[in-house]
C-alpha cells in the first residue's frame, strides 16, 4: 500500500498530516504535545460535504453499530468521522501504527458506503 503524506501544522502549531493512504484521503491531528513534539494522542479524521443529505439519525445508526470511528454531523450538514488513539508516553510501534492506519482506511471506506458516498 502506498501513502502520500504531507506534514503541515494545525491552528495551534501542532503537527498535522494530510494523508492519502490506499486511495483514502484523511487528516491525522496530534494532541497532548509538548513544545509541538512528543504528542500523546492522535485523531484520524475525514469529512464529507453531504449538504445535509446525511441526517443525525444516520450518524447515530452508525455509532450504535460501530465501535469506531464515531460519526458526527456538523452544523453545516457535513458528515464526519473521527477516531482518537491514545499513544501513551512511549508511542506505538511502527507495525501497530500501520495496523491502525489500515483499520482506519477500511472503516472509512465502510462509512462512505454507509452514507452512499
Amino acid at each position: 500500500m502506498d501513502a502520500d503524506v504531507e506534514l503541515t501544522k494545525d491552528s495551534d502549531g501542532d503537527p498535522k498530516l494530510q494523508v492519502n493512504f490506499d486511495g483514502a484521503d484523511f487528516v491525522v491531528y496530534f494532541y497532548g504535545c509538548s513544545n509541538k513534539t512528543n504528542c500523546d494522542s492522535i485523531q484520524f479524521a475525514s469529512g464529507y460535504k453531504t449538504k445535509g443529505r446525511v441526517r443525525k439519525a444516520k450518524a447515530n445508526e452508525w455509532n450504535a453499530e460501530n465501535r469506531f470511528p464515531q460519526a458526527y454531523i456538523s452544523d453545516n450538514g457535513s458528515a464526519q468521522i473521527r477516531h482518537y488513539v491514545y499513544l501513551g508516553q512511549t508511542g506505538v510501534s511502527h507495525y501497530d501504527f500501520i495496523v491502525l492506519a489500515d483499520t482506519w482506511v477500511r472503516e472509512q471506506k465502510n462509512f462512505e458506503e454507509f452514507i452512499d458516498w
